[in-house]
Order: C-alpha cells, then structure tokens, then sequence
C-alpha cells in the first residue's frame, strides 16, 4: 500500500469513529424534537428531569443521556440504569435501600468522590484502548513492508516490535520506549492490514484502468504449495495521472479440479465482469503459448479474442528464445556429439556434488584450495531451470584441470573426456554458446521494457548467429570466448575441422530454430513501426507531419521520453497517440520476467 493509501485508511479510521459519535449526537437531536409520548388513554407522560441532589441516593446521570429530553440516571455501585419514570427520590431512594443497604448511611460527599473516581477509571480505560493515530500508521507502514518481503506475520511481534524497544531504550527515552511498546502489531493485525492493503491497492488499479483507453493482460497458471491450480492476472496499462506505462498484478482466482480452458476464461469473464472492466479496451493477451491457453478454436486466447476483437494475441519472447536454444540436434532420434558431452558433464558434476553423501564434494573443495583456484565449488544443473546452463559449463571450464584430477584418482568413467583435447574443445563450443545464450536470455528480462526493444534484440541475435557462421567457416573462433581461448593455448588439438563441422551445424540449427519461433513477417512489422521509438526521426508517417514539426512537442519527448510523450498526446485528443499506447501496452515478456 503507498504511503497516500495508508494516510487515506487511517482517516477512514477516524471518520468512522467521527461518525459514530456524530450519530450519537444526532440521535439526541432528534430525541429532543420529538413530541412528549402518549399512552394508550392520550394522556401525556410526565418526563422528569435530572437534579444534581440525587447524588445522594448514589445515582449519576452518565454522559450520554445529558442532552437526552427523558434522561436515565444510572447507580454508581451497580451501574444498573434506570428509566426515566423512576427518576424520583422515592423511587431511588428505594432502589438503594432494596439492593446496597450498606451504602445507605452514606454522605453525598462519598457519592461524590465515587463518581469521581469512577469517571478517571472510564478515561484511563479509554486511554488504553485508543490507538495514537502515528502508532497506527506507523503499524500500517511496518505491516506493508513485511507483506512486500513476503515473511511471516509474527515477525512483527516476535522481532521488528522488541529490537525498536530495545534500540529506544538505548538511545531514547521512556516516554519514546513506552509508545513503541503500544504500536499495534499482533499476527492478526499484519494479517487484516494485508487484506486491507490488497482491498487498497486493487480499487487504485481499477481507478486506472477506468481511466486508461486501454490494457494488455497476462496470464499464468502455477500451482501453490498445496497444490491447488490458481489463475494470475497481470496488466498492463497506460497510467493517464503519472504519464508512464505501468506493469502490475490485477488478481489471483482459484480453479477447480479441470483446468480447462473453459473453465479459466469463465473465471477471468466473471471478475472482469464483477470490476466493470470492460473488454473493448483489451488490446493484447500474452501466455506461455501452452494448448489450454493459445489454442486457436477454443484456448483462453480464443475465447478473449470472441468478447475483445481488437486483443492481439502473444507468446512470450522469452519462452520463445528458451525454446528456440533447447535443442541440440535437428532429429531427436539421434543423439548428437553435443548432447553426450553434455550428458557427461552433468554427470561428472552430479558425481563430484553429491557423491559419498557430500564427501567427494568436500574433498573437491580441499584439492581446489590447494592448487589455488579461483573457485573451489561446482553448480548444480537442473532441467527446470535451464539459464543455469551457461553458469555451469562456464565454471566446469575453468576447474576441468582439477575435476581431471579428481576423477583421475578415483578411477572414475569421466576421467579420460577430461585429458580428450578435443572433447574439451567441444565442450569449450557448448560453454561458450551458453554463456552468449545467458547474456541475451538476461537482457530480455527486467522491467522498462517494450515490445520494440524486445524484437531489436531478437533480430540484432539473429545477425550475430549469420556473422558466426560467417567467421567459423574460415576458422576464425574469436566470438566464442572459451573455446578461442582453449584453441589459442597448446592444447594439442592439431586438426580443426571436426569441431568446425559440429559448431556449423549447431549454428545454423540455431538459426532455422529462431527463425521459426520468431519469423520475419514479424520482424518487418515492427520495422515499418520503428517511427514510435522516436518519431521526429522516422517522418514518413503523414500522420506525424504536424507532430515532427512542432518543437514543443520536440522538447517534451527529449525530455520525458516516448512512454510521456504519447500517454501525453493521447489526453490531447491525436487518434495516433491510442494506437501507440496499444502497442505499448503488449506485455513482451512472460510474468514480469
């Protein structure tokens, strides 16, 4: 919750005890208007009043009933209150006598003082359960930060609440110390202010897109720890009060036991439908391209595109690029020389990690701190998650003197790819291509991104993959840092052209793969689109004549950007502008990667 959400919940707070007093002092009001009631006979009742004598009898007239036209006295020793037909010395006089004859002989002095002491109990009583209104901001503060760090809810009462009375005590005062001591952040108060801030935070997002010309979605289906299959929502949209395009999450929604396509979009209608979104102004849907979710006649992406007819539909570029690198052989029949050292690398690393209960793993550790490595631990790799790749061929490469060793010594199947020159120089080619395929895989992701920015990476990859090709075939391996450094050394590799064979046909596989999953139509879409990156360079557009011309608007789009500059235009009424913003809304990576 932003720091205005937390003011605005802690007015709302005070409002509602405002309000509540108010209708207390309204509904005296109104008593006060209303005419004398009558019985059953039309006579008039006879209301009596308050005299300060009653004290006497141990009777008080409380705070509430001092405005009231028949007021209630109440007893100081039983707090029994009574009506206002009883409001008669007799008839307290009575009470006392029936119910505390003990207090009878009393003095009016002694009711007095009783009545005093019971109205410093009622303040101090007051006083405690009232919440300072910095204390419950302060709580409301402390709570948002640990729901952004995602820890458990009695963090707050069990650390963060004694180290600030701690470090008080040290450095502050008591007064300061006891304050701290009064901040509200119990479990079930960091649990509340957690649905209190998404309550919050999701009217604020609604508020924009009811603003904004229109949206992108995303969506995911994970699975939670307890395996229940769960719909994530996330937009995108151009936010018309802070000029910029802005990625959020709208919403989690539960499904059922089927997963199916239906199912999911009958979800998502239901709430968009709940929030008055509307579909009209959905301009794109972006998913991870599996069946349930782009399947061209009835997948989720279909069933948007029936109710939202201007929704372009997309798959995420970068499971696209995680796609298009997988493969290491055209047939997946036959396994290729780079799948076995592949295959064996993992292995040797497997062996050395987890071997021996953790032994051999130790053991590789002290043979690395005595032949002073650089690094004195191997990586796990794992299938899941396949960026790994690069990091731990990479760091296999720079320890493959001392793995050899190791597996030298005990006897292992590994030992002799290890002292195979040129086994290493394939091995070199597989680090090397990882390791360039880990750098694009990482520059597709952060935030600030677009769909423009995206694509010109794509397609700057793709003529690096034709320069490769280009370069290797005259044995010049300079762009493939670890095998242009084992080459260059002695490394007793006297003929080239089998690794030269092998990293051609890699290569050119790479680029028939990237070629399918991200086509040239594609790319020359977006090419004929370059004038949204900057359109006082790109004129061609008739459109923007009167925009190139202008130098005001010159000014404000080198100053700001293209995100303001358009977003800007957009609430100037130039048609172009909404066009660009529903290009720019396009999510071009999967869940805010």
């Amino acid at each position: 919750m932003k720091q205005s959400s937390i003011f605005s919940y802690v007015k709302q707070n005070n409002n509602s005890r405002k309000g509540v007093e108010g209708n207390e002092q309204c509904s005296a009001n109104v008593k006060e208007a209303l005419p004398p009631k009558r019985t059953k006979c039309n006579s008039i009742v006879k209301v009596r009043k308050w005299d300060e004598t009653y004290l006497r009898y141990g009777f008080f007239l409380p705070d509430d009933q001092i405005l009231n036209v028949a007021p209630q006295p109440e007893c100081l020793i039983c707090y029994c209150r009574l009506s206002n037909s009883a409001l008669a010395p007799g008839k307290l006089q009575t009470h006392l006598e029936a119910n505390h004859p003990a207090h009878v002989t009393k003095t009016p002095s002694y009711f007095k003082n009783m009545k005093s002491s019971a109205r410093k109990q009622k303040d101090s009583f007051l006083g405690t359960v009232k919440t300072d209104q910095d204390l419950l901001l302060t709580s409301c503060r402390l709570s948002h930060h640990i729901l952004k760090t995602k820890k458990p809810f009695t963090l707050a009462e069990e650390l963060i609440k004694p180290a600030l009375q701690i470090a008080a005590e040290q450095l502050l005062d008591k007064e300061t110390e006891r304050r701290l001591q009064n901040i509200p952040l119990s479990d079930t108060t960091v649990r509340r202010r957690g649905f209190d801030t998404a309550e919050d935070l999701l009217e604020q997002l609604l508020y924009k897109i009811g603003k904004a010309p229109c949206y992108g979605l995303q969506l995911d289906e994970p699975t939670d720890i307890g395996s229940r299959a769960q719909l994530l929502v996330y937009m995108r949209i151009p936010d018309i009060d802070s000029y910029d395009i802005v990625d959020d999450y709208l919403y989690c929604l539960d499904l059922d036991v089927n997963t199916t396509a239906e199912q999911e979009f009958r979800k998502l209608n239901e709430f968009m439908t709940e929030k008055r979104m509307q579909w009209e102004k959905c301009c794109s849907l972006t998913t991870d391209g599996a069946a349930v979710m782009a399947g061209r006649f009835s997948g989720v992406g279909a069933r948007v595109k029936a109710v939202a007819t201007n929704c372009v539909l997309k798959h995420c570029i970068i499971h696209r690029e995680a796609l298009a690198v997988k493969p290491l052989s055209s047939d997946k029949q036959r396994k290729t020389e780079l799948e076995s050292v592949l295959d064996l690398t993992v292995k040797s690393v497997n062996y050395i990690k987890c071997g021996g209960k953790g032994k051999s793993a130790r053991v590789f550790q002290k043979l690395c701190e005595e032949m002073d490595s650089d690094n004195v631990t191997l990586l796990l790799h794992t299938e899941v998650r396949w960026l790994s790749r690069g990091k731990i061929l990479a760091r296999v490469f720079k320890l493959r003197r001392e793995i050899s060793i190791f597996h030298s010594e005990k006897n292992h199947e590994c030992a002799s790819n290890f002292l195979d020159h040129e086994w290493i120089s394939k091995f070199a080619y597989l680090a090397s291509i990882f390791d360039v395929l880990s750098t694009l895989n990482t520059s597709l992701q952060g935030k600030r991104s677009d769909i423009f920015s995206q694509v010109g990476k794509i397609d700057a990859f793709k003529g690096k993959i034709d320069c490769w090709v280009s370069k290797v075939s005259k044995n010049d391996y300079s762009s493939f840092r670890f095998l242009n450094e084992f080459l260059s050394e002695d490394s007793g590799v006297e003929d080239t052209a089998e690794i030269k064979e092998l990293v051609l046909e890699h290569l050119k596989l790479l680029s028939k793969n990237f070629n399918r999953y991200f086509p040239e139509e594609e790319s020359e879409i977006f090419r004929l689109l370059k004038w949204v990156v900057n359109p006082f360079i790109f004129t061609s557009q008739q459109e923007l004549l009167d925009i190139c011309n202008d130098i005001n608007l010159a000014e404000i789009f080198e100053k700001n950007g293209k995100e303001y500059f358009f977003i800007f235009l957009c609430k100037e009424g130039t048609a172009i502008a909404k066009e660009v913003l529903k290009l720019l809304c396009q999510f071009p990576k999967y869940l805010l990667a």
